[in-house]
């Protein structure tokens, strides 16, 4: 046996021998062992259902009693835990059930489909992982260039899904499995965005074009200040973004407070997305929960507006009244100034780089 859980083990390294220090015999750890991997599992695939609206209350609950039982001196029961591992698995299947579910109603019904393989001429962008709504926003992200988007490893089941596969800046699919990328990603001359649990730490060779979404991350990545560097700057202000409306039409969500708060919502309040280390992330708001009402009134995107602009000039926070579940709860959530738009801006004291490559590509 072996067993580190805890930071009672042997030597400050694990246990090795049976029973170990909290009293744990070998079939006790391989079956908590086994939850705790099991657990992993539904953790990554209930987040992406999260993401495309799909949640269980069941789901959720179990996972804290699991996790609970895997703590030090809290389980020696052989039969208890490996009920908790079974159960584990009927759970597993029901997240794929919602995760199934999101992506149907979103993408359609997936069939069987020829692919194209291999790259085509013309700049392109790789996309590994399993994270289909990163794939559908890196689409939307392209239209109307002529930049191509080729799936990587476990990203191929995209093509299935009619709603994704009929986008014209779908290409095909470059390379082979996860292991094989670091000899492919350094074949492929263009971007590579990782969204998942497929991605190694990268070559140096390649790694100034690697980019990561949400908590998928690697210590060498590409430069983020490239923009500034080619002559422009990310600002934010209060002008709309006509990007940002559109895609809220398009889709039907509310977008504008992902850049002042990091919410992404539904029309109906929903929230489908928090980006980490926003103000709505610090004050507990999370994906799945329903913004109710704003400041005491009832939720609607002018609603949220014109809250966001009273407390820039009052220079407070706002309240946010959540669902979750049956339970309501009030989140304080301080704000940036009020509503913020995202806007490339031209820096003088720079040459127009990226102009100049955009130059290239005008017909």
């Amino acid at each position: 046996m072996f067993c580190n859980q805890c930071e009672q083990t042997a030597h400050g390294t694990g246990c090795v021998l049976t029973p170990g220090v909290c009293g744990k015999n070998d079939d006790v750890q391989s079956l908590q062992e086994t939850l705790l991997y099991g657990l992993k599992g539904m953790a990554s695939y209930a987040h992406h259902a999260r993401r495309l609206g799909k949640t269980d209350e069941n789901v959720s609950a179990f996972m804290e009693e699991a996790l609970f039982a895997t703590v030090t001196n809290v389980n020696f029961d052989i039969d208890s835990l490996f009920e908790l591992v079974l159960e584990c698995g009927k759970q597993n299947l029901r997240v794929m059930e919602l995760l199934d579910q999101g992506h149907v109603e979103k993408y359609g019904a997936p069939a069987p489909v020829e692919v194209c393989e291999g790259t085509k001429a013309g700049p392109g962008i790789l996309i590994t992982g399993h994270d289909m709504v990163d794939l559908d926003n890196l689409l939307r992200q392209c239209e109307g260039t002529d930049v191509k988007v080729y799936t990587h490893g476990e990203m191929l089941p995209a093509h299935m899904y009619p709603k994704l596969r009929a986008h014209p800046n779908l290409a095909g699919h470059f390379g082979g499995a996860w292991q094989k990328q670091k000899k492919e990603f350094e074949q492929f001359t263009g971007p590579v965005l990782a969204t998942t649990n497929c991605i190694l730490e990268p070559r140096e060779s390649y790694a100034d074009r690697v980019f990561t979404t949400r908590v998928t991350a690697v210590s060498l990545r590409a430069p983020l200040d490239a923009v500034e560097a080619a002559g422009w700057k990310l600002v934010y202000d209060t002008t709309a973004n006509k990007v940002v409306g559109a895609w809220e039409r398009s889709d039907r969500i509310v977008l504008f407070p992902l850049f002042s708060l990091g919410l992404r919502l539904k029309e109906d309040g929903y929230v489908t997305d928090v980006a980490p280390g926003t103000p709505a992330a610090r004050a507990g708001v999370a994906p799945g929960m329903r913004l109710v009402a704003v400041d005491g009134r009832k939720y609607s995107a002018t609603a949220l507006r014109d809250a966001l602009k009273a407390s820039a000039a009052a220079r407070r926070p706002l309240d946010l009244l959540v669902e979750n579940d049956d339970f309501f709860r009030t989140h304080r959530v301080a704000t940036r100034g009020g509503e913020r738009q995202p806007h490339l801006r031209r820096d003088p004291a720079r040459p127009d780089l990226l102009g100049d490559i955009l130059k290239a590509r005008t017909r």
